[in-house]
């Protein structure tokens, strides 16, 4: 009855086991169709936007069915980003708040790019937007860190300055390193 019990305990935690990878290989694949929806802030830049104009961004594939957030103000293309800024003191604490469990970013681990990406992103789309309750209130207990993008379009220079809450800082800068792919060591640089 013992041998039993211990096969039966066994095979349930096997079940369990198998069970839980499908819905990680579920959505990681479904991840791959759908990108993440970035909150972010304007701070400045080369449009005519009022200072902490909320926004959301997607890192997309060329061909990527655009979502309903209506007529995106800025789409770059990989290809033509010059020069990204970053802390990368707030990238590392970042990194560590995301792996405590009792940090409250634990969530913002899940949003870090997969290696295993089916669509490369080529093409980084941002729309205005107005933030919700929850995001409003929760915006009093998260700091937010700068992301300095340069690029260049049709022969014009242009700036974006975005803020990105304290928990996701981390993912997005390894989303951003995933957009440009190996010209990182070129373009990307630290804020002074």
């Amino acid at each position: 009855m013992r041998r039993s019990h211990v096969l039966f305990v066994f095979g349930m935690k096997l079940g369990l086991l198998l069970a839980v990878t499908s819905i990680g290989s579920a959505g990681s694949s479904e991840r791959s169709f759908h990108p993440i929806t970035w909150n972010l802030k304007y701070k400045s830049g080369s449009f005519e936007l009022r200072g902490e104009q909320w926004l959301r961004g997607e890192f997309v594939a060329d061909g990527f069915k655009e979502r309903q957030h209506g007529t995106p103000i800025l789409s770059i293309l990989s290809d033509q980003i010059r020069a990204i800024y970053i802390d990368s003191k707030a990238e590392r604490d970042s990194g560590v708040a995301q792996r405590m469990s009792r940090s409250g970013c634990g969530y913002a681990f899940n949003r870090m790019p997969s290696s295993d990406f089916a669509l490369k992103p080529e093409r980084f789309i941002v729309w205005r937007a107005s933030p919700g309750a929850v995001l409003r209130a929760a915006e009093r207990l998260n700091h937010r860190y700068p992301v300095r993008i340069a690029w260049e379009d049709s022969g014009v220079e242009k700036e974006l300055v975005l803020t990105v809450n304290h928990c996701e800082y981390a993912s997005f800068v390894a989303s951003l390193r995933q957009f440009v792919g190996p010209r990182w060591h070129h373009i990307g640089h630290t804020l002074p």
